[in-house]
């Protein structure tokens, strides 16, 4: 008697790709609105806009004190595990490639979108990791809210817990000698491809 051959298994290439497809498309989802919020492309530019926050030694600080100078404002928090150090390290090497009369107008600032936990103090430890012009802003949620919103800055708590994340735009903002918003610039962006830019930029340009 002789046995029958057992037939291979056909392999379905169209299940294959339905199963990839619901593993995929929840992640894909999801790694886009990050994206989106990280590095969001408005229809409307943002404007910017006045404040009052205080700053890593407790003064209060209005947007009016930078005037004459211009800015490199970059929104984030000193609990941030990677993006925002990052970012701000890219602050150092953006102000030491640029030639140094350009580098010595430009101030870097910080505002940081997690008041609950960004005191003073707490932004005082962070910022001293980087250039020493650094200076980080803090408020009260209100304030945090209206400046985050005249930026167009979007952030969003992830856990519920004290350790909690923020997931946050990531742009670096360059404000003008009279506090007009100039230029963005996604963080992603090489150091030496922001310093282009902006040496560009202010080298075809009046004061604002």
């Amino acid at each position: 008697m002789t046995k029958s051959k057992k037939k291979p298994a056909k392999f379905n290439l169209r299940h294959v790709i339905r199963i990839s497809l619901i593993i995929l498309v929840p992640i894909l989802l999801a790694v886009g609105a990050r994206w989106h919020m990280l590095f969001p492309e408005t229809v409307e530019e943002p404007s910017g806009g006045p404040f009052t926050l205080v700053d890593h030694t407790g003064k209060v600080r209005s947007n009016t004190d930078f005037f004459g100078s211009y800015v490199l404002l970059y929104f984030g928090y000193t609990y941030c595990p990677d993006v925002c150090p990052v970012s701000l390290q890219a602050t150092n090497d953006i102000l030491d490639i640029l030639p140094e009369d350009i580098a010595e107008q430009i101030i870097p600032v910080m505002i940081s979108v997690d008041p609950e936990r960004d005191t003073p103090e707490q932004m005082a430890q962070f910022v001293q990791n980087f250039h020493p012009r650094t200076i980080g802003l803090t408020g009260t949620v209100e304030q945090i809210q209206k400046v985050s919103q005249d930026f167009q800055v979007i952030s969003e708590k992830s856990g519920t817990d004290d350790s909690y994340l923020i997931d946050h735009t990531s742009i670096f903002f360059l404000i003008g000698p009279k506090g007009a918003l100039l230029k963005r610039f996604p963080s992603l962006l090489a150091p030496e491809t922001i310093a282009s830019q902006i040496q560009e930029f202010l080298s075809t340009r009046s004061s604002p």
